[in-house]
């Protein structure tokens, strides 16, 4: 098991990840919607956005893929830290008519899709997301594999548009 010492302080963020960060607090108005799994990477993404714009208005988007059972506690749980940390929280549950898509590419547009219906609900125009560097480093080792040349094998970049947007 990798990881700091539970009483260990924390480390300072990512000057990056601030630098970004405050870039999409600084491009965009009204609240913001951050992309929550519950995870320590989308958890910290959003004490540092809490922390850089403590006025504004801040919604977790959780979207539950129902593919596990106790998905649905975990959301739960995910939520309430996102309200400890003074955000809104939103639940929402992927539905899937006849089988669950059987590719990531498949299962990452309807995730898209469902944080873009609750953006629209919530008046964001912009989502953050948090990724850690094995995030990063699982779709280039697949991209590489599949011999899809320099873009493939970049990573997900810092900022980006949305894939979806209807």
């Amino acid at each position: 098991m990798t990881g700091a010492h539970p009483d260990a302080p924390p480390s300072a963020p990512d000057p990056d990840l601030t630098a970004a960060l405050a870039d999409l607090l600084a491009a965009t108005s009204g609240p913001l919607a951050l992309g929550l799994s519950g995870g320590g990477d989308s958890l910290a993404l959003l004490a540092l956005a809490r922390r850089a714009a403590p006025d504004r208005a801040i919604t977790a988007i959780l979207i539950g893929h129902a593919l596990r059972a106790g998905s649905d506690a975990d959301a739960a749980r995910a939520a309430a830290r996102a309200r400890d940390l003074g955000a809104a929280a939103v639940v929402g549950r992927l539905s899937w008519p006849g089988a669950p898509p059987r590719s990531q590419a498949g299962a990452r547009a309807a995730r898209y899709r469902a944080f873009t219906a609750e953006m629209r609900r919530c008046g964001a125009s912009a989502l953050a997301l948090g990724h850690t560097a094995d995030d990063q480093l699982e779709p280039v080792a697949l991209r590489a594999d599949a011999a899809s040349g320099p873009y493939g094998r970049a990573g997900m970049a810092v900022r980006a548009p949305l894939p979806i947007w209807h």
